[in-house]
Protein backbone atom coordinates (compact mmCIF):
# COMPACT_ATOMS: atom_id res chain seq x y z
CA UNK A 1 0.00 0.00 0.00
CA UNK A 2 0.88 3.66 -0.11
CA UNK A 3 3.16 4.77 2.70
CA UNK A 4 5.47 7.76 3.04
CA UNK A 5 7.88 7.50 5.96
CA UNK A 6 10.68 10.01 6.50
CA UNK A 7 12.72 9.99 9.72
CA UNK A 8 14.37 7.50 12.02
CA UNK A 9 11.89 4.73 12.95
CA UNK A 10 8.99 6.52 11.26
CA UNK A 11 6.18 3.99 10.65
CA UNK A 12 8.58 1.24 11.78
CA UNK A 13 5.88 -1.33 12.68
CA UNK A 14 3.59 -0.70 9.70
CA UNK A 15 2.35 -3.97 8.19
CA UNK A 16 -0.81 -3.32 6.18
CA UNK A 17 -1.64 0.27 7.09
CA UNK A 18 -2.35 2.10 3.86
CA UNK A 19 -2.29 5.74 2.78
CA UNK A 20 -0.22 6.92 5.76
CA UNK A 21 2.26 9.77 5.92
CA UNK A 22 4.85 9.77 8.72
CA UNK A 23 7.44 12.55 8.82
CA UNK A 24 9.68 12.82 11.88
CA UNK A 25 11.59 10.63 14.31
CA UNK A 26 9.24 7.84 15.50
CA UNK A 27 6.22 9.40 13.82
CA UNK A 28 3.53 6.68 13.50
CA UNK A 29 6.12 4.32 15.03
CA UNK A 30 3.76 1.58 16.37
CA UNK A 31 1.19 1.74 13.56
CA UNK A 32 0.40 -1.70 12.16
CA UNK A 33 -2.90 -1.57 10.27
CA UNK A 34 -4.24 1.98 10.76
CA UNK A 35 -4.74 3.85 7.50
CA UNK A 36 -5.16 7.38 6.18
CA UNK A 37 -3.16 8.94 9.01
CA UNK A 38 -0.86 11.94 8.79
CA UNK A 39 1.84 12.33 11.45
CA UNK A 40 4.33 15.19 11.21
CA UNK A 41 6.74 15.82 14.08
CA UNK A 42 8.83 14.03 16.66
CA UNK A 43 6.76 11.13 18.10
CA UNK A 44 3.55 12.36 16.47
CA UNK A 45 0.99 9.53 16.59
CA UNK A 46 3.82 7.23 17.68
CA UNK A 47 1.67 4.80 19.76
CA UNK A 48 -1.05 4.53 17.10
CA UNK A 49 -1.67 0.89 16.18
CA UNK A 50 -4.97 0.43 14.34
CA UNK A 51 -6.65 3.86 14.33
CA UNK A 52 -7.37 5.60 11.03
CA UNK A 53 -8.13 9.07 9.72
CA UNK A 54 -6.07 11.02 12.26
CA UNK A 55 -3.94 14.09 11.65
CA UNK A 56 -1.15 14.99 14.09
CA UNK A 57 1.21 17.90 13.49
CA UNK A 58 3.69 18.78 16.21
CA UNK A 59 5.98 17.07 18.68
CA UNK A 60 4.07 14.46 20.73
CA UNK A 61 0.73 15.44 19.19
CA UNK A 62 -1.66 12.48 19.51
CA UNK A 63 1.39 10.67 20.90
CA UNK A 64 -0.49 8.17 23.11
CA UNK A 65 -3.30 7.55 20.62
CA UNK A 66 -3.75 3.82 20.04
CA UNK A 67 -7.14 3.03 18.51
CA UNK A 68 -9.07 6.33 18.32
CA UNK A 69 -9.94 7.67 14.90
CA UNK A 70 -11.05 10.99 13.37
CA UNK A 71 -8.87 13.23 15.56
CA UNK A 72 -7.00 16.35 14.51
CA UNK A 73 -4.14 17.69 16.66
CA UNK A 74 -1.98 20.64 15.66
CA UNK A 75 0.60 21.96 18.11
CA UNK A 76 3.09 20.66 20.64
CA UNK A 77 1.54 17.87 22.78
CA UNK A 78 -1.97 18.65 21.52
CA UNK A 79 -4.18 15.65 22.34
CA UNK A 80 -0.95 14.10 23.64
CA UNK A 81 -2.54 11.69 26.17
CA UNK A 82 -5.48 10.71 23.97
CA UNK A 83 -5.84 6.95 23.76
CA UNK A 84 -9.37 6.10 22.63
CA UNK A 85 -11.21 9.45 22.44
CA UNK A 86 -12.60 10.01 18.94
CA UNK A 87 -13.53 12.99 16.80
CA UNK A 88 -11.58 15.60 18.77
CA UNK A 89 -9.97 18.73 17.36
CA UNK A 90 -7.12 20.45 19.22
CA UNK A 91 -5.17 23.39 17.82
CA UNK A 92 -2.50 25.08 19.91
CA UNK A 93 0.31 24.31 22.32
CA UNK A 94 -0.95 21.61 24.75
CA UNK A 95 -4.59 21.99 23.68
CA UNK A 96 -6.59 19.03 25.04
CA UNK A 97 -3.27 17.50 26.10
CA UNK A 98 -4.69 15.44 29.04
CA UNK A 99 -7.68 14.08 27.12
CA UNK A 100 -7.71 10.29 27.21
CA UNK A 101 -11.20 9.12 26.28
CA UNK A 102 -13.24 12.31 25.82
CA UNK A 103 -15.05 12.58 22.49
CA UNK A 104 -16.08 15.35 20.10
CA UNK A 105 -14.20 18.16 21.88
CA UNK A 106 -12.95 21.27 20.13
CA UNK A 107 -10.11 23.27 21.69
CA UNK A 108 -8.34 26.15 19.97
CA UNK A 109 -5.66 28.18 21.76
CA UNK A 110 -2.63 27.65 23.94
CA UNK A 111 -3.64 25.40 26.82
CA UNK A 112 -7.29 25.35 25.76
CA UNK A 113 -9.08 22.55 27.65
CA UNK A 114 -5.65 21.16 28.51
CA UNK A 115 -6.82 19.26 31.62
CA UNK A 116 -9.96 17.64 30.25
CA UNK A 117 -9.52 13.89 30.59
CA UNK A 118 -12.87 12.28 29.87
CA UNK A 119 -15.25 15.17 29.19
CA UNK A 120 -17.01 15.31 25.86
CA UNK A 121 -18.71 17.62 23.40
CA UNK A 122 -17.04 20.78 24.73
CA UNK A 123 -15.89 23.88 22.88
CA UNK A 124 -12.97 25.92 24.25
CA UNK A 125 -11.74 28.88 22.19
CA UNK A 126 -9.01 31.14 23.51
CA UNK A 127 -5.79 31.11 25.46
CA UNK A 128 -6.35 28.81 28.49
CA UNK A 129 -10.10 28.64 27.81
CA UNK A 130 -11.54 25.88 30.00
CA UNK A 131 -7.93 25.39 31.12
CA UNK A 132 -8.70 23.64 34.42
CA UNK A 133 -11.79 21.70 33.38
CA UNK A 134 -11.39 17.95 33.85
CA UNK A 135 -14.57 15.99 33.23
CA UNK A 136 -17.07 18.61 32.09
CA UNK A 137 -19.50 17.77 29.30
CA UNK A 138 -21.32 19.95 26.76
CA UNK A 139 -19.77 23.24 27.94
CA UNK A 140 -18.67 26.24 25.88
CA UNK A 141 -15.91 28.70 26.84
CA UNK A 142 -14.89 31.54 24.55
CA UNK A 143 -12.22 34.04 25.56
CA UNK A 144 -9.01 34.31 27.53
CA UNK A 145 -9.04 32.21 30.75
CA UNK A 146 -12.77 31.49 30.59
CA UNK A 147 -14.72 28.59 32.05
CA UNK A 148 -13.10 27.25 35.18
CA UNK A 149 -9.58 28.24 34.28
CA UNK A 150 -8.50 28.91 37.89
CA UNK A 151 -9.90 25.79 39.56
CA UNK A 152 -11.02 22.32 38.63
CA UNK A 153 -14.29 22.40 36.72
CA UNK A 154 -16.47 19.31 36.63
CA UNK A 155 -19.90 20.90 36.11
CA UNK A 156 -21.75 20.31 32.85
CA UNK A 157 -23.68 22.46 30.37
CA UNK A 158 -21.99 25.79 31.17
CA UNK A 159 -21.48 28.72 28.82
CA UNK A 160 -18.87 31.41 29.52
CA UNK A 161 -17.91 34.15 27.09
CA UNK A 162 -15.60 37.09 27.68
CA UNK A 163 -12.27 37.82 29.31
CA UNK A 164 -12.04 35.69 32.51
CA UNK A 165 -15.79 34.91 32.38
CA UNK A 166 -16.67 31.92 34.55
CA UNK A 167 -13.10 31.63 35.75
CA UNK A 168 -14.19 30.45 39.21
CA UNK A 169 -16.65 27.80 38.00
CA UNK A 170 -16.05 24.46 39.66
CA UNK A 171 -18.94 22.01 39.92
CA UNK A 172 -21.88 24.24 38.96
CA UNK A 173 -24.08 23.27 36.05
CA UNK A 174 -26.32 25.08 33.57
CA UNK A 175 -24.67 28.50 34.07
CA UNK A 176 -24.50 31.26 31.47
CA UNK A 177 -21.80 33.87 32.12
CA UNK A 178 -21.26 36.60 29.51
CA UNK A 179 -18.97 39.61 29.80
CA UNK A 180 -15.54 40.47 31.08
CA UNK A 181 -14.98 38.90 34.53
CA UNK A 182 -18.59 37.65 34.71
CA UNK A 183 -18.92 35.13 37.54
CA UNK A 184 -15.42 35.68 38.93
Amino acid sequence: GALVAIGMNAAAANTTGDENIAIGVEALHDNTTGGSNVAVGYRALDKNTTASNNTAVGTDSLGANTTASYNTAVGYASLGANTTGTSNTAVGYSALTANTTGVENIAVGRGAAEKITTGGRNVALGDMAMGAATTTDRSISIGHNTGGSSGVMTGNDNVSMGYFAGRQLSSGANNVLIGSNAGT
